[in-house]
């Protein structure tokens, strides 16, 4: 009885976390609340990479959720991942997944994404951004830290990608509006 008590507690715990970090994310920060990325995003995003970049790329994940991407293209592609994330409670999240993963090319780092890359000297090989509309356009501004800079499913208002990549089914909802499993594709 003990066990399905402190189960329950932890459930509701996450749950309420989820909720708080949503509200943060709408009201205060006015942006688009955590989306996971499903397993055809990923893997679509995994073989681009090893197709287009050197053998063991250096890539930015932006927005890294409980990184799910950073570790599947960390594995796939023999990548060194620096995963970008602001939400407190998401992050948390996705360092005890990571240690349970036991996949140590992933850097977590919790912080801005706009003022990390702002301060970032260093230049990636990639960079992955799943954003959501509206906070994507932020990254033309940032397009120099990367060599190629693949967004996923919402474009970067004025700025030509150089291909897109259509994934070939699934969509991603946000709020009332749909966006087709897309990879956007800029060069530097």
């Amino acid at each position: 009885m003990l066990i399905f008590v402190v189960l329950l507690a932890g459930v509701e715990f996450y749950l309420l976390f989820r909720v708080v970090e949503h509200w943060w994310c709408l009201i205060l920060k006015k942006q688009i609340p955590y989306m996971a990325s499903d397993k055809k995003l990923r893997n679509a995003v995994a073989q681009y990479i090893k197709k287009s970049s050197p053998k063991k790329p250096s890539v930015c994940e932006i927005g890294a959720g409980y990184g799910w991407l950073a570790r599947c293209v960390a594995k796939k592609c023999g990548a060194s991942v620096v995963a970008l994330e602001n939400m407190p409670f998401t992050f948390g999240v996705a360092k005890i997944l990571q240690a349970l993963s036991g996949n140590k090319s992933v850097q977590w780092v919790r912080c801005d994404a706009f003022r990390f890359l702002g301060n970032c000297n260093k230049k990636f090989d990639v960079g992955v951004a799943y954003l959501g509309p509206g906070v994507n356009d932020r990254l033309g501004d940032y397009l120099w830290c990367f060599d190629v800079l693949i967004v996923l499913d919402v474009p970067i208002a004025n700025v030509k990608p150089f291909d897109v990549v259509d994934v070939g089914g699934g969509f991603t909802r946000y709020g009332r509006l749909k966006f087709p499993h897309k990879l956007f594709i800029y060069k530097n």
